[in-house]
């Protein structure tokens, strides 16, 4: 799950092949390569139900996948990822747990949540009208 707007680092790194992780819709895609790390950068600037709608298609996912025949497990190296407007995602964040059970998203008050919510807005609505 990704906020809409907040800009995200992706490191890769591959134990075996040469592998290559390609987010298509967002035009982004590095090779993995065994004893290395690589790296891009991405923002999301349409949630996942904004592209539902700008594509006309209710099924639609953004997806991140491999684009290098690796191997006998290729064709099922592919994950939905979903773009969220910033009440979705502190919602998904308020549904998370630590390894321990407790809440991974904790509020001393409705207002420290209000503050976080208005910070995802801030941030989804920097890309808004672009």
């Amino acid at each position: 799950f990704l906020l809409k707007g907040q800009n995200y680092n992706f490191s890769f790194r591959s134990k075996d092949v040469i592998h290559s992780a390609y987010f298509s819709h967002f035009r982004a895609q590095m090779n993995t390569v065994p004893g290395m790390t690589t790296y891009f950068k991405l923002q999301p600037i349409y949630s996942t139900k904004e592209m539902q709608e700008k594509m006309d298609d209710e099924d639609f996912e953004y997806i991140l996948m491999c684009n290098k025949i690796c191997g006998g497990s290729h064709y099922n190296m592919k994950m939905a990822v979903k773009v969220l407007e910033p009440e979705a995602f502190l919602n998904w964040q308020k549904t998370k747990t630590t390894y321990d059970g407790s809440p991974w998203l904790q509020f001393d008050s409705a207002e420290e949540e209000a503050e976080l919510l208005e910070k995802y807005q801030a941030i989804s609505a920097s890309v808004d009208e672009k």
